[in-house]
């Protein structure tokens, strides 16, 4: 290879990633999440999966501008998890605000997977983000919270939420499952931040 096809060859692929890529991007008229938590103790987690139990986990998702302590929108993902022992595979149930999803995974590698990633995920009207300001969102993920006061106000947000797409609304209530280190125990928990991304680069 000649040195200026291998020149030609390095730019063409050390160049930037597309927006696929990007944590957060604009779609449409939303910004999407797309990102992947690397899990801790995941010997653990498979075998809370396969206990027999139907296994329930909470995600909070917050996203933040740079240098402001309370977050600008909170996002809930609440999912239940059961194994079927005869079928060999995990039956999946979703909630989010406005539906529920349902799906099957049929490996623990795609379970793993499905747990750890947030793919395509509206959290948040494109029309509230400023251009010149920086953002990051963080994701908490809790396995099996048994605080009574924690699950109902996951209950009641998600009910209030259903009548619009974000968290604009019941904001003050739903902020103590971000903010909150004593709100009940759990199973697992584990806190993720993304990196940081301008909003003229979401665009």
């Amino acid at each position: 290879m000649s040195p200026i096809v291998f020149f030609l060859y390095f730019l063409i692929f050390s160049a930037p990633s597309d927006s696929k890529d990007r944590v957060l991007e604009k779609r449409s008229s939303n910004v999407i999440l797309n990102y992947k938590i690397k899990l801790n103790k995941q010997s653990f987690l498979l075998k809370k999966m396969k206990s027999g139990i139907t296994q329930r986990v909470l995600y909070s998702l917050a996203l933040y501008k740079k240098g402001e302590l309370s977050p600008v929108v909170t996002h809930i993902r609440y999912c239940s998890i059961t194994w079927d022992l005869w079928d060999e595979n995990y039956s999946v149930s979703c909630r989010v605000p406005g539906k529920t999803l349902k799906s099957t995974i049929k490996s623990d590698k795609k379970m793993l997977l499905f747990l750890a990633s947030l793919q395509n995920y509206p959290v948040a009207p494109f029309s509230i983000i400023s251009a010149s300001s920086t953002y990051y969102a963080t994701i908490k993920i809790q396995l099996n919270p048994i605080s009574p006061k924690l699950l109902q106000k996951v209950r009641l947000w998600l009910r209030q939420s259903d009548q619009s797409n974000y968290s604009t609304n019941y904001f003050g209530s739903i902020l103590s499952l971000f903010v909150s280190k004593n709100i009940g125990g759990n199973d697992f928990e584990q806190t993720a931040k993304t990196g940081e991304i301008s909003g003229k680069d979401m665009n």
